[in-house]
């Protein structure tokens, strides 16, 4: 996580890291729609699921929801309102997107793996 990260040049000057600034976003939407700790915590446990399936994924653990939507020792507050599991490692998610005619995409070497291909 990127507990003390910011872009120096305006943010950190002014206190804030990334996680203060998301957790900002989420007060500001919280306050516009409706408090979501709950949805914030499905999202958790629907990524560590993933990761949990991924034999490449840096943290292989299935959290229950109960875990990831209660504030404790092993899941602290990072910023109001955003827990340790709200929060992404820079190690996980990945994407690759590779646009090519037919054609030429039978011409090139797999350095990836087609999971899909849109027809």
């Amino acid at each position: 996580m990127l507990a003390n990260a910011s872009y120096v040049k305006e943010e950190a000057s002014a206190g804030m890291t990334f996680p203060g600034i998301f957790a900002q976003m989420a007060r500001q939407y919280f306050a516009r729609y409706g408090d979501h700790r709950a949805t914030l915590a499905r999202i958790a446990v629907k990524n560590h699921r993933n990761g949990a399936r991924n034999p490449y994924a840096h943290v292989r653990k299935d959290l229950s929801f109960e875990f990831c939507n209660t504030v404790s020792d092993k899941n602290p507050l990072i910023d109001d309102p955003l827990r340790k599991t709200d929060c992404s490692l820079v190690s996980d998610g990945a994407a690759a997107l590779v646009l090519a005619d037919e054609k030429i995409g039978r011409t090139l070497a797999r350095a990836v793996r087609f999971a899909r291909a849109r027809r």
